[in-house]
């Protein structure tokens, strides 16, 4: 811990102060990484199943498309239209181009079927007020990527509908011809739908309800839960770091979704599907902080037991000055990330045209300032693990344990983001079973470690002695006859 005046944790007693102990700790680690993985290699769904393609041959790209999908249900989550290309002959090399298109989209909870109305929900057929509108005439530009020696150009995503609350979608597409293929004599575009399989949204409410059941074990459970036995100490001898752990698995409760269920089946998905996102970045922002602690404590040789409890009390008058630099970076971040989020809502509300994939990243703004403050938080890490490995040789065998798994868990976490893996529909069941297992198994590791397994003073850090302490001032210490006095200040206790 900090010092030593605060309770031993179970990282710091035997069986795991051992090799041995750190050893089975390590492995724990490594093969609960490994089971998620080869849990979702083999058990992993489809995660999107496909309406086969509807090739539309035409001599221009003035052209006009309806479709329809039925059978839609709330567990298919998302539903996209997706159109490509064919690549005309008297273009061979790589070339992209501007695609205006105009989309319009209705729904039903039933089919329609009327004679007058072969295409069913349309701008011309409301049959009887059975389709609901959901966009109309939204005109939008899509840059379209076509390589070189290949049949067709890459597929680009022309309407997205978040949440499926109907049983059947109905979409018309106007296509515009572009200028750069004016003289093709004739095109052929395919269009598909594409939707989330409800075999991998019941894969995903069991993976996330299963982390959260394990993680209210390792909360509540009696001799097993962090909280439960942090709650039988005096708060006065939870050390900064467990308090900071102990933010960390509250807020991994709710990084594991549990409003997943409402999300998907209740009247207002959205909000729920908000309130995730706000649960996401919050988890994710109290990570950054943590590390920021964790390697600067590491980096001011904290972990190694050589503070006194006096000498530690009056450096604790400095935390609200070394918490504010990294509170406004980190919250920042935060602050970013949500702020990303609820524009993109905005955007995507009444035009279901918008992509976040392609649209977004059109705006520089939102990636310079992103960038500019990952690059100060990842300056500021490395130069607190850089100092770090300069106490390596005097570090606890158990602190380079938890060093060495943050580290771990860091490249992990900058590779998920990078990549976009925490939206698991487009990535795949591996994917998320490994990302979310990685963040769950970090977690609930620093739990177990930082729980409390007793006192270097004996049992004075119970609630009852404490009492007691308070009222004689002084407390055998275990195994000796040395006493150590307990002076109150402001309501605080510090063993000299």
């Amino acid at each position: 811990m900090e010092n030593a005046s605060y309770a031993k944790v179970r990282l710091e007693s035997a069986p795991y102060s051992t090799r041995f102990g750190i050893g089975i700790l390590s492995a724990v680690y490594v093969i609960g990484l490994l089971a998620c993985l080869i849990v979702g290699t083999i058990k992993g769904p489809n995660v999107f199943e496909k309406s086969p393609p509807a090739a539309v041959e035409t001599n221009s790209l003035n052209v006009t498309w309806y479709g329809k999908i039925d059978g839609m249900e709330r567990w298919h989550q998302v539903l996209y239209l997706h159109m490509r290309l064919n690549k005309p002959d008297m273009i061979s090399g790589a070339v992209s181009y501007e695609q205006r298109y105009s989309v319009s989209s209705w729904a039903s909870e039933e089919p329609v079927d009327d004679i007058a109305c072969p295409d069913g929900c349309t701008s011309e057929c409301n049959v009887g007020g059975q389709c609901v509108e959901l966009a109309q005439g939204i005109v939008t530009d899509r840059v379209i990527q076509c390589p070189s020696n290949e049949q067709w150009c890459g597929w680009t995503t022309l309407l997205t509908e978040e949440f499926v609350e109907f049983g059947t979608y109905y979409m018309q597409v106007d296509m515009q011809e572009p200028q750069l293929f004016s003289n093709a004599p004739e095109f052929t575009l395919d269009f598909e739908i594409v939707y989330i399989t409800k075999e991998f949204t019941t894969y995903q409410m069991y993976w996330h309800y299963g982390w959260i059941v394990i993680t209210l074990v390792f909360m509540f459970v009696p001799k097993i839960g962090f909280f439960y036995e942090m709650m039988q100490l005096h708060q006065n001898f939870w050390s900064r770091q467990q308090a900071r752990v102990g933010v960390l698995l509250l807020s991994l409760l709710f990084f594991n979704n549990v409003f997943f269920g409402f999300q998907i089946f209740s009247p207002f998905p959205r909000f729920f599907f908000s309130l995730y996102i706000v649960f996401v970045a919050t988890f994710l922002a109290l990570m950054l902080f943590f590390w920021l602690e964790l390697f600067g404590d590491l980096a001011a040789g904290n972990m190694q037991g050589t503070d006194t409890a006096l000498e530690w009390e009056r450096n604790r008058k400095k935390t609200v000055l070394e918490y504010l630099p990294k509170l406004v970076l980190v919250g920042l971040i935060w602050i970013v990330t949500v702020l990303t989020y609820i524009y993109v809502r905005v955007q995507q509300t009444g035009d279901p045209s918008y992509s976040t994939f392609d649209d977004l990243s059109t705006y520089t703004g939102v990636k310079v300032v992103g960038l500019l403050l990952a690059t100060l938080y990842f300056l500021w890490l490395g130069s607190l693990v850089f100092r770090s490995f300069t106490h390596i040789e005097s570090m606890n065998s158990e602190y380079i344990f938890i060093m060495v798994i943050t580290l771990v868990t860091i490249v992990g976490t900058m590779s998920a983001v990078y990549t976009g893996a925490l939206a698991p529909d487009q990535h795949g069941s591996k994917v998320f079973a490994y990302f979310y297992g990685m963040f769950n198994i970090y977690v609930l590791l620093l739990a177990f470690c930082y729980t409390p397994a007793g006192s270097i003073y004996g049992d004075i850090n119970t609630n009852d002695n404490l009492e007691m302490v308070a009222e004689t001032g002084t407390v055998p210490s275990a195994g000796d006859d040395t006493a150590f006095t307990i002076v109150e200040s402001n309501n605080q206790h510090t063993m000299l």
